[in-house]
């Protein structure tokens, strides 16, 4: 329990958990600590940074989710990478070059810090465009959590010099 909460999950999951009543925030917390989430999205992710870096296809990626997954997060996995695919075919993330980047941190203490990173970073236009993508079953986060998002992201990623004037988008799906 303890290094659960000694290594929080990334900025957007930790941004679910924080209200501005205490109360609230330390009952959000507790239940972090003791649940186990029942789905996964981690090989969702992988796939979809994939499409982005590689232009992989449909079909290979729900292969991968149906090799790769957790039982019971193959379907989550799949609908969140059609919901993807969908907006890429729309938007077109693959046809541009994706670069690396570290990982970087938002201090909440001195001891512990909530990683923020974004899923992909592409060039686009001359920018460089950080990608931040969640696959949640439901988008509830109050006007003051979605505040608290940016903010961390802004401080913790986008303050970095070779992003401080990128467009970055954030995808919720």
């Amino acid at each position: 329990i303890l290094a659960k909460l000694d290594r929080p999950p990334s900025g957007p999951n930790w941004a679910r958990f924080v209200h501005p009543d205490v109360n609230k925030t330390a009952k959000s917390i507790l239940h972090f600590v003791k649940g186990v989430p029942p789905v996964t999205y981690r090989t969702g992710y992988t796939v979809i940074r994939d499409r982005i870096q590689f232009g992989i296809d449909l079909e290979t990626a729900i292969n991968s989710i149906r090799r790769s997954s957790a039982p019971k997060s193959r379907l989550p996995n799949e609908e969140f990478v059609k919901a993807f695919f969908e907006h890429d075919e729309r938007r077109r993330y693959h046809g541009h070059r994706s670069i690396e980047f570290d990982k970087e941190s938002f201090r909440i203490s001195r001891d512990i810090v909530v990683p923020v990173a974004p899923l992909s970073v592409i060039h686009e236009n001359g920018s460089f465009v950080p990608l931040f993508i969640c696959g949640w079953s439901s988008l509830n986060l109050s006007l003051f959590q979605r505040r608290l998002l940016v903010t961390i992201t802004e401080d913790a990623f986008l303050s970095l010099t070779d992003f401080q004037h990128s467009p970055a988008e954030f995808l919720f799906f």
